[in-house]
């Protein structure tokens, strides 16, 4: 009995000892990390909203790294020599915050099942793409006057939604390479295809994989226009009116022609030139004048002055020379610059200005009844396959659909709860426009035309959608089912629940063609159930970072755990052995 006592004394004691010395141990290591330090991670993770490379290819996680550096505006991720700071597996990085740096778990917080789709949506992304015709009107009136988006442009282009079969993607630009030009537009560089705030792809002068968008500045108008500037004009307003709406913008002649307009930029060019080199030499008589002087009576603090002025305005006489030998050559090359100048009705420039904005922007007019066009909105969320289109201008042609299918929580059991129902499919619709950032909301004119997937157990049955205000208020909506979707129409986004009316009611599938969602392929039609390893994305459009995304390189305990982890680990010991002598004791009780 006293060798029991004695081992268990003995064992206490080295629990105890072990307990505090792990404590110890893990908090010395955690206040070496700066409170500031740890601002930037989630739960001492840092969570990266990117698609985890398939390698550690050095210039294109080389390329990530930068965009993180550029966008989150905190960590440092690259090694002293410029190299990603990586490890092999990618699971964890040398992150740096000023003069600290710590080795850090990465969490790769994205999709894998989008990522599959990501993967089939770059093989069709064309090389370079156009805004056209109306489409480059929209995005310069969707624009705020004081914080143009340029990264947002090639989002307005039809022609890349649908070489992209009009899902849910978008492509964001770095804005620091490209042009705007007199007669162009024109983003090349970094990009990135972006889903719902997670990049799954980048392209990167790195490894030669740039694309580029386009916008010319042109109205087209009808074949049968006449030639004359009034009537160019009053053709051209009369296209955007029809689309923006009156008012949303004026088109007025500028009063040059396109040679005039090189020949004006370069004179006012070489103005601006001569002022600052007469300015000069104004300042140079100064100095001589001031150096001819007995030098007792010099003043050597203005002869200084003004040589500095001289010196540092030769970087402007430099850029100003450039400027005017590059209006040159384009003002001789400019059919062959801007191609599409040729048609140029009369070689005039015309002026646009949109409502509430300074800025006015230079266009020409050609006549060309093939390449009138109306944009419309059409967008696919490629996990739901819930899809949403309209002909009204009020939407931002980069906005993209934002779904999540709803099945419990609050929300779900007071909305089922108001309309007494069990079966139903939930979905919480949005629009989100970078180019404005901001979600649209509702239409003050115009309507939505929604579709919703019909899961099999409604085929067949009369279908209806319902809206419940946060009062209780019930919205319901007429339903047509058309190749396997129910369609409804609504000016705004919420949460929309489909349900059947009954088991004995049918609403017929009528087949139109344009009204099923476009999808990148075959199998987009089937909702995609997230791996359960991927972040699940939530209502507001990021990805859930509430908690640390699963990964596969994710520890599964955090530091507190750990801690719990050393602190019950020694007293589950002492237990167990405390329950061994309490065994013994009572056997050496029964024998005696």
């Amino acid at each position: 009995m006293k060798h029991l006592r004695k081992l268990l004394s003995v064992l206490l004691v080295l629990a105890t000892l072990f307990s505090v010395s792990a404590i110890t141990t893990s908090v010395y290591a955690d206040s070496k990390m700066s409170e500031e330090f740890k601002k930037g991670l989630t739960n001492g993770k840092l969570v990266l909203n990117f698609a985890k490379p398939t390698g550690n290819d050095d210039a294109y996680v080389g390329m990530l790294a930068d965009l993180f550096e550029d966008t989150a505006n905190s960590y440092y991720l690259h090694d002293s020599n410029g190299k990603p700071a990586f490890s092999k597996d990618l699971s964890k990085v040398d992150a740096s915050l000023g003069d600290e740096e710590h080795t850090v778990d990465v969490v790769w917080n994205y999709d894998k099942n989008v990522q599959k789709k990501a993967q089939e949506i770059v093989k069709k992304i064309p090389k370079s793409f156009y805004l056209k015709d109306l489409e480059f009107i929209s995005y310069l009136y969707h624009n705020k006057a004081d914080a143009e988006r340029p990264d947002e442009m090639g989002n307005y282009s039809s022609e890349l939604k649908e070489a992209i079969g009009n899902v849910n993607f978008s492509i964001k630009f770095d804005t620091r390479a490209g042009a705007d030009m007199p007669f162009s537009k024109q983003r090349l560089g970094f990009s990135m295809l972006n889903h719902r705030d997670t990049t799954y792809h980048i392209w990167g002068p790195y490894d030669n994989s740039e694309i580029f968008v386009y916008a010319n500045h042109v109205i087209y108008v009808p074949e049968n226009t006449p030639d004359n500037k009034n009537a160019l004009i009053n053709a051209a307003q009369k296209r955007i009116d029809d689309y923006l709406g009156k008012n949303a913008a004026t088109v007025s002649f500028s009063g040059e022609t396109v040679a005039q307009y090189y020949e004006s930029q370069i004179a006012e060019l070489r103005s601006q030139l001569a002022a600052i080199k007469q300015k000069n030499a104004e300042y140079q008589a100064i100095i001589d004048a001031e150096k001819a002087k007995d030098p007792a009576i010099q003043d050597t603090s203005l002869i200084s002055d003004l040589e500095t002025k001289i010196f540092l305005s030769g970087s402007d006489i430099s850029n100003y020379e450039n400027s005017i030998e590059g209006f040159i050559d384009e003002s001789a090359s400019v059919d062959k610059d801007y191609p599409f100048m040729k048609d140029a009705v009369g070689r005039f420039i015309f002026n646009v200005k949109f409502a509430g904005k300074n800025e006015t922007h230079k266009f020409v007019i050609i006549k060309d009844d093939s390449k009138l066009s109306v944009p419309s909105y059409n967008n696919v969320d490629i996990n739901t396959n819930v899809s949403v289109s309209t002909d009204s201008s009020e939407v931002p042609l980069d906005a993209v659909i934002r779904v999540d299918r709803i099945s419990n929580g609050k929300e779900h059991d007071r909305i089922c709860g108001v309309l007494k129902i069990n079966d139903n499919e939930m979905f919480d619709i949005e629009l989100f426009s970078g180019s404005i950032d901001d979600y649209i909301t509702k239409l003050k004119n115009g309507k939505f035309k929604v579709q919703l997937p019909i899961p099999k157990e409604y085929k067949g049955r009369e279908l209806v959608v319902y809206y419940v205000d946060a009062n209780g208020k019930v919205t319901a909506y007429n339903v047509t089912v058309k190749n396997g979707f129910a369609v409804f129409e609504t000016d705004h986004f919420s949460i929309y629940t489909l349900t059947a009316k009954s088991a004995g009611a049918t609403t017929p599938d009528t087949p139109d063609n344009d009204s099923t969602p476009i999808a990148p392929d075959n199998d987009s039609a089937t909702p995609i159930a997230p791996d359960n390893d991927s972040a699940t994305p939530n209502s507001d459009g990021a990805q859930n970072n509430s908690s640390v995304p699963k990964d596969d390189n994710t520890p599964s305990n955090e530091s507190n755990g750990n801690i719990i982890l050393w602190i019950t680990l020694p007293i589950a010991v002492v237990v167990i052995a405390a329950g061994v002598a309490f065994i013994v004791i009572r056997k050496k009780k029964s024998n005696n």
